[in-house]
């Protein structure tokens, strides 16, 4: 009573890919590149996630048919080969700048985005070079051997969710595909509504009415599974979680109303934008547009920084946005320690360890420690452990600023987002208005 595989996925992702790489590298393929490439094709050939890896590669296609803009949310955008089968901007090559006319390809050694990077001439034909790469680990989302546990969720817009379930009908034909409903509390309402939150694909012979212990209503009165990832685990099912986004939602209106396609927008584009514009999407929270008004970004490394640190969960819950109190956390940006070691995300700990001299799997062992918050804990065995790493103390205390840390991956796609948004604003600031600020 398990699902059944995707037939032929793995090479229909291999081709995909294949396909791109020789789009994006015409003349040959950069070794750094093939390296990364053929490390995550490794992986993947012996990973469980295959069949996430196909319904993301045909979401993104459906997706791009039908001019929907699909987010990925949490870890995943650090995958290389989600780079290539999707429409993100967010490549998580190490920044770099490449040659399209004799394809020289070159790796920065900075902490900067390829889309902080300045104009430059490739120095084998003087031709203009393009900028690229978020400096995304291969670890942060396959882990060191290629088996951590991996979640693909999704961003959408509420109208691309029936063009979502014909490609799982396609993909499935003998399961059937239900919708998922999420319990959402409106604002000052006390009823709970199941939110339309995307789908679940039965075991081969099984109907939504098998699981009335799981079955809800959606809010407008369709049949729907809830239930957590457990229980659905449990029960053979297999969840394709589509959360509806509002910042999405308004870059699709955009796009009707200046007829520029969002999947089309460059980094090109993007880069000519500074923190003021982005701000200005209206779409980042109290808590991060309070950070950008106070520390003015320069540069988008920057602003993700402040994305990650206006989401972080903290010791000290001054800092902390969820309590309202994120007006003190740039006091901890002007601590000495944390000027020394300036970690707002886990991959910023991950790589300062590498910079240290600790090996890649000690420097990935003690940054995954750090980002569970493991350092703050009262049990013994994870105060011996942390005290076995023997740290500099001033990165010790920055350390214990931490009881989680967010993905760089997952706020610059965030930030990303945000610009695009704010590239149509400047673009059509009438129409700009009428959408975002509409009664």
């Amino acid at each position: 009573m398990h699902i059944q595989h995707i037939e032929q996925a793995y090479e229909n992702i291999k081709n995909a890919c294949d396909n791109k790489l020789k789009h994006i590298y015409p003349i040959e393929i950069p070794e750094p590149v093939n390296v990364r490439y053929q490390k995550e094709l490794e992986f993947l050939r012996t990973s469980n996630y295959i069949d996430d890896f196909e319904i993301f590669r045909c979401l993104n296609t459906e997706a791009t048919k039908c001019s929907q803009a699909l987010s990925m949310r949490g870890t995943i955008t650090s995958s290389y080969i989600i780079y290539l089968l999707g429409n993100s901007l967010l490549n998580p090559l190490p920044s770099h700048y490449y040659c399209p006319k004799c394809g020289h390809y070159e790796t920065i050694d900075t902490k900067l985005f390829g889309i902080d990077l300045p104009d430059a001439k490739c120095p084998i034909c003087q031709s203009n070079l393009t900028a690229d790469g978020f400096n995304l680990p291969l670890e942060t989302f396959w882990g060191m051997n290629g088996e951590k546990p991996l979640s693909f969720d999704y961003n959408i817009s509420e109208e691309f969710l029936p063009f979502a379930k014909r490609v799982l009908e396609l993909l499935y034909p003998k399961h059937v595909i239900a919708p998922l409903g999420l319990c959402n509390r409106p604002g000052e309402s006390n009823t709970i509504e199941m939110k339309h939150s995307g789908f679940v694909i039965l075991p081969e012979g099984r109907n939504i009415e098998d699981y009335p212990e799981m079955t809800g209503f959606l809010d407008d009165g369709e049949l729907c599974l809830s239930g957590n990832i457990m229980d659905i685990e449990n029960n053979y099912m297999h969840r394709i979680l589509l959360l509806q986004n509002k910042c999405l939602e308004q870059i699709i209106a955009m796009q009707r109303k200046t007829g520029i396609y969002a999947n089309e927008i460059t980094l090109q584009e993007l880069r000519t934008l500074n923190w003021n514009d982005v701000n200005n999407s209206s779409a980042l929270s109290d808590a991060e547009s309070h950070l950008f008004h106070t520390v003015k970004p320069k540069t988008f490394y920057d602003m993700v920084c402040l994305n990650a640190a206006s989401h972080n969960t903290y010791s000290n819950k001054e800092y902390s946005s969820y309590d309202g109190n994120y007006y003190f956390l740039p006091a901890l940006f002007e601590k000495p320690e944390f000027k020394r070691y300036p970690c707002y995300t886990r991959e910023d700990f991950f790589e300062t360890l590498l910079k240290m001299g600790f090996d890649l799997e000690k420097a990935f062992e003690i940054a995954e420690f750090i980002r569970k918050g493991k350092q703050n804990s009262s049990n013994q065995t994870f105060i011996d452990q942390f005290a076995s790493f023997e740290l500099p103390n001033e990165f010790e205390s920055v350390a214990k600023e931490y009881l989680y840390l967010f993905p760089r991956c997952h706020c610059a796609e965030y930030v990303l987002m945000y610009a695009k948004l704010g590239f149509y604003a400047k673009k059509n600031s009438r129409a700009f208005s009428k959408i975002v600020f509409k009664p």
